[in-house]
């Protein structure tokens, strides 16, 4: 739509274009066969070795053939805008997960319990992001600590702390794995608060 030689962007509700794995807005979208679309990335990291899946959603089973680029939703968040709930500036659609990331006034989202705990709860800010125990490299959420050992790390074996275990009340931060990429892909394929199930 244009007023006055200006393109006005409609405003649209985010959470219909929201991941249902990373709970961001889309980026590289891409729908299986059940009707459920995913970014790419996050739709990588649940894949099986074998190169066939099921739907992080519905379960539903898929192969990685049946993949297909979700270019209508692609389309509509390039033409749509959206609110940036810490800040509350309009930004394009496809900007706010970007701006959202560096955003000085959005809520603090640090992990807290839901539930007493008999574990010690230290006082750590930003415990949802990780630090890379191989290269060191920084603020990775578990999803993109696990595409970028996968990635980078692969072939590995040198004895490490996993940081997402030492990071959760009950994890043990002198406890090394042997071999930690295994243990990434075995133990935080998926994320942990996706299961976490409030009563």
């Amino acid at each position: 739509m244009a007023t006055g030689g200006y393109h006005v962007r409609p405003k649209i509700v985010e959470e219909n274009f929201s991941c249902p794995v990373c709970l961001e807005v889309l980026e590289n979208p891409i729908s299986i066969p059940c009707g459920h679309t995913f970014c790419n990335n996050c739709l990588d990291s649940c894949e099986n070795i074998s190169g066939s899946s099921t739907c992080p959603v519905c379960r539903s089973s898929f192969s990685v053939h049946e993949k297909r680029r979700a270019r209508d939703i692609h389309r509509q968040i390039l033409q749509s805008s959206g609110s940036c709930s810490g800040c509350n500036r309009q930004f394009p659609m496809s900007r706010l997960r970007e701006h959202r990331s560096s955003c000085t006034s959005m809520p603090d989202q640090s992990f807290s319990p839901i539930a007493p705990t008999s574990q010690p709860w230290p006082e750590t800010k930003n415990r949802s992001t990780f630090a890379c125990p191989f290269c060191n490299q920084r603020n990775f959420d578990s999803s993109g600590l696990l595409q970028h050992v996968n990635s980078n790390h692969k072939n590995e074996r040198q004895s490490v702390v996993c940081p997402i275990c030492a990071n959760m009340p009950w994890g043990n931060p002198q406890q090394k794995s042997g071999n930690f990429v295994q243990h990434l892909n075995l133990r935080h394929k998926f994320e942990y608060d996706t299961y976490v199930v409030s009563q």
